[in-house]
């Protein structure tokens, strides 16, 4: 959901992106989910997009809104359970992605959805 919505409103950009247009994004993002929490995988995945130190900038200020759910904790159950995740076999026969897994775990743990 992060990437989708900082891509439509990139997309939508008439001016260049400040980090306070940036931080004002996640802000209605995290207003629409309120309250609204991600998990540090998330953070780190999205983080892990950008292309430049001004690109890190602007998604640490997208993201600056919100509050890590886990508080930055990923537990060996949590890695268990991603490996449960990792094993099963899904109908489609697609490969399962590590971040998939780890963020299904500790969602699972934190009974978050």
């Amino acid at each position: 959901m992060l990437i989708r919505v900082w891509k439509l409103e990139l997309s939508k950009l008439k001016s260049p992106l400040t980090e306070s247009l940036a931080s004002r994004w996640g802000q209605s993002l995290r207003e629409f989910y309120e309250p609204a929490f991600v998990l540090t995988p998330i953070a780190i995945e999205f983080l892990a997009g950008s292309h430049s130190s001004d690109d890190l900038l602007m998604y640490r200020a997208f993201l600056s809104p919100f509050q890590l759910l886990d508080r930055g904790e990923i537990l060996a159950e949590d890695w268990e359970q991603a490996k449960r995740f990792a094993e099963r076999i899904p109908k489609d026969g697609k490969p399962r992605q590590l971040g998939d897994c780890i963020i299904a775990a500790i969602a699972r743990r934190l009974r978050a959805t």
